[in-house]
C-alpha cells in the first residue's frame, strides 16, 4: 500500500528553519514579532511553579484556542504546553 498520488514533502516549521540560521525571532502577519527562545523560557519558568490540575486546566484552554484559531498551529509554545 501506497500513496496514489504524488505527496508533497513534509516542511519544517518556520521556527526550525530559523533556528537552524541562529534567528531566534520572527514576526508572524496575525500575532506580530515573536522572540521564540525567550517564550520558552518564560513558559517553562511558569510551568514549574503551577500544580498538577492548573497544568490540565491550562492544557485544556490550549486545547480550545488551538481548535478555534487563537494559536498558530506551528508555535513553538504549543509543544511545551501540550506536553
Amino acid at each position: 500500500m501506497g500513496p496514489v498520488f504524488p505527496e508533497a514533502p513534509r516542511f519544517p516549521t518556520i521556527e526550525d528553519q530559523f533556528a537552524k540560521i541562529g534567528v531566534d525571532s520572527f514576526r508572524r502577519p496575525e500575532h506580530g514579532w515573536v522572540n521564540a527562545g525567550q517564550m520558552q523560557t518564560q513558559v517553562k519558568q511558569a510551568m514549574e511553579k503551577l500544580s498538577p490540575i492548573e497544568l490540565a486546566n491550562i492544557r485544556n484552554l490550549v486545547v480550545i484556542l488551538r481548535e478555534n484559531g487563537g494559536i498558530p498551529l506551528d508555535s513553538p509554545i504549543l509543544k511545551l504546553l501540550e506536553g
